[in-house]
């Protein structure tokens, strides 16, 4: 397992990203049934299986940063969340889970920054141990707005290897592009308000 180590990681990722996001945690929580077990994987800091600690009745958060992983367990400490768990582990292998242990997997703006080669795995994973895929990242292509255009530098900003990644999963068609290449159909879509995020659910 490589472990991950960005300078964005922990406190930094928690003030600036998080409240950025607000939006698309609100837009996945819609998509899930009250009571819930879910793993959220590249959990990074824990914001969004905090948003849905009231609603889901278990939460396991998957990271390979061990700085997230500390931020989430302080939060989690804080907010004294018996129902919330986080693990340092590889989300393309989850031995540790059982075959549709869990009612939905769910993945956000974690796809676009990894090796093209690691989103497959990943994704067959998550439609292992889950009944039900929810994943959220940058729609493609970008709009022509502000906010489209301001995606570029932001990911540039994020390291050479997260931009590649970047560039890679533009280049290869987004979400569409790469669920179509699995044979995976998409059930429900939902753009964020600005259309920089598309939030899709997956036919079972």
């Amino acid at each position: 397992m490589k472990r991950k180590n960005h300078y964005y990681d922990g406190r930094f990722y928690r003030r600036f990203i998080d409240p950025n996001l607000q939006e698309v945690r609100e837009i996945i929580a819609d998509y899930l049934p009250n009571r819930a077990s879910l793993i959220d994987i590249g959990c990074g800091t824990g914001a969004l299986l905090f948003h849905l600690a009231p609603k889901c009745s278990r939460l396991i958060g998957i990271e390979l940063s061990p700085r997230m992983i500390d931020s989430a367990n302080t939060e989690k400490r804080n907010r004294r969340l018996n129902h919330v768990e986080f693990r340092l582990a590889d989300a393309s292998r989850l031995s540790m889970f059982k075959d549709r242990e869990f009612d939905a997997a769910v993945t956000s703006m974690v796809l676009h920054e990894m090796p093209q080669s690691a989103r497959r795995p990943v994704i067959r994973e998550m439609k292992r141990i889950a009944r039900q895929l929810i994943i959220a990242d940058y729609a493609i292509p970008q709009p022509g707005t502000k906010d489209g255009l301001i995606t570029y530098p932001i990911e540039f900003a994020a390291g050479p290897s997260h931009f590649k990644g970047f560039l890679s999963f533009r280049r290869t068609g987004g979400l569409p592009g790469l669920l179509n290449s699995m044979g995976l159909e998409i059930e429900s879509s939902t753009l964020n308000r600005s259309r920089t995020i598309q939030v899709v659910k997956l036919k079972s």
